[in-house]
């Protein structure tokens, strides 16, 4: 086994390419041919500055978060790409948008202050940045996080680990 890290532009995490047999995955990802296992879910929440005044705020709704500007993935998957815009919370006035390349980069684009993002809650048990707060989402909207494979596999490394984590009767969260 070998473990390779994807960036936003392959959300399929080298699945759809060939490059990967088997991947951990944030849906939704519409690449046809692959199949996803929701492994866990997580509360959605907004990456701010740790400046910005809604950063000492318990949640946040649609109507704080509007006219500001935002950080989005740059990622050839639409669906996926829509899921982690503002207005798929229902932010509808966005100011600007800047394009990220990986998750990484997002919150070092957040803490210098160029906008805020969407993000799971848990993201800064993953990848804490100084400077960035985590504020969850109002209403306890949810995100996943995925096993996927390609459907046509014929591994059986592959279809035994998913057999075994479905076996497991997930999602966590």
């Amino acid at each position: 086994m070998h473990l390779r890290r994807f960036d936003f532009d392959d959300p399929t995490c080298g699945l759809s390419r060939g490059e990967s047999d088997l991947a951990i995955v944030w849906p939704p990802v519409s690449a046809e041919g692959v199949e996803q296992l929701v492994v866990t879910t997580d509360r959605r929440a907004v990456a701010l500055p740790v400046s910005d005044p809604l950063a000492t705020r318990s949640e946040l709704g649609p109507a704080d978060l509007g006219d500001r500007d935002w950080v989005v993935p740059r990622a050839p998957d639409a669906e996926w790409q829509r899921f982690r815009h503002p207005a798929s919370i229902g932010v509808q006035d966005v100011r600007g948008v800047v394009e990220s390349g990986s998750v990484e980069e997002t919150l070092e684009l957040v803490a210098a202050g160029a906008g805020c993002a969407l993000v799971s809650e848990n993201t800064d048990q993953h990848y804490a940045r100084a400077g960035v707060l985590i504020v969850p989402l109002a209403g306890n909207p949810r995100c996943t996080t995925a096993l996927a494979w390609r459907r046509s596999t014929t591994d059986p490394a592959v279809t035994r680990i998913v057999a075994e984590v479905r076996s497991l009767g997930l999602p966590l969260g």
